[in-house]
């Protein structure tokens, strides 16, 4: 019997393609994802996310009790984002007591530099793909009509690098997004599959085997970590690519021999 791996999706920053962009991390859109080859090992994760962000238990009370605590107490579940630490939301609010900003930047970078260093130590494989929309701008109509959609070309870039780390089948576990934008992600899929290449670049020198992928599911990210994991990873490299990374989380993901990052277009 084939084994299932598991690939977690999700993304930072916007896909549209702004005219004038007003800020460098406006022209950038980031795929993340996350490839595990059992789902044991995302639970073991999220053992390890929370032993970071809640004190550690004592006595009986283990750190998964004291998590299902909070969200008894408070009737919020937890989320363990890369939004919800820099916003100090959720479960990292009690932070906004801290009155030094520059000590409570560090530990924001700190936590977050923490939590990719967990993802490194779980995952199989990580591959982000960056996206300059700008670039793709000026190069827009020589493109493939699939191709001059950055969440379409990012999709592609990203899977062509992945489905070939899989020993046995693929499920495949992107966050929500427009159910319009799911209903056309599926059908690249779809078509992937059955050409076995890629229907976007059918000339790619690597040969994806599309076939490994047994089914796509679009969920909300609450109480899915591998989800969290991927959405920190595709904040980090943004933040970095964009200028305002202050932490060393990206140092601990391009330590990794692990870890790919793609960038299109190049020049």
């Amino acid at each position: 019997m084939n084994s299932t791996s598991v690939v977690f999706i999700d993304e930072s920053g916007r896909p549209n393609i702004p005219k004038k962009p007003s800020r460098r991390k406006d022209e950038l859109f980031v795929l993340a994802s996350i490839l595990f080859n059992d789902y044991k090992l995302v639970e073991n994760m999220y053992e390890s996310f929370l032993n970071v962000v809640i004190p550690h238990s004592a006595g009986n009370i283990t750190i998964k009790d004291l998590a299902n605590f909070y969200t008894l107490l408070t009737g919020d579940p937890i989320e363990i984002k890369a939004g919800h630490i820099l916003n100090l939301v959720g479960i990292f609010s009690p932070l906004r007591a801290f009155r030094d900003e520059k000590l409570l930047a560090r530990i924001k970078e700190e936590l977050i530099s923490k939590l990719v260093s967990i993802i490194m130590d779980y995952a199989a494989y990580v591959v982000t793909v960056v996206i300059n929309k700008r670039r793709l701008r000026v190069i827009h109509d020589k493109l493939p009509p699939m191709a001059r959609d950055p969440r379409l070309l990012a999709i592609d870039f990203l899977l062509s690098r992945i489905v070939n780390k899989v020993p046995g089948n693929l499920t495949i576990v992107h966050d929500e997004i427009e159910e319009g934008y799911e209903v056309i992600i599926k059908d690249y899929i779809a078509q992937a599959k059955r050409l076995g290449k890629s229907p976007i670049n059918p000339k790619l020198k690597i040969k994806p085997n599309y076939r490994v992928i047994s089914r796509i599911e679009f969920k909300n990210s609450i109480g899915e970590p591998g989800i969290w994991a991927a959405d920190l990873v595709a904040n980090t490299v943004l933040r970095k690519r964009a200028g305002t990374l202050t932490g060393n989380a990206y140092t601990v993901l391009v330590s990794s021999t692990k870890y790919l990052e793609v960038m299109y277009p190049v020049k």
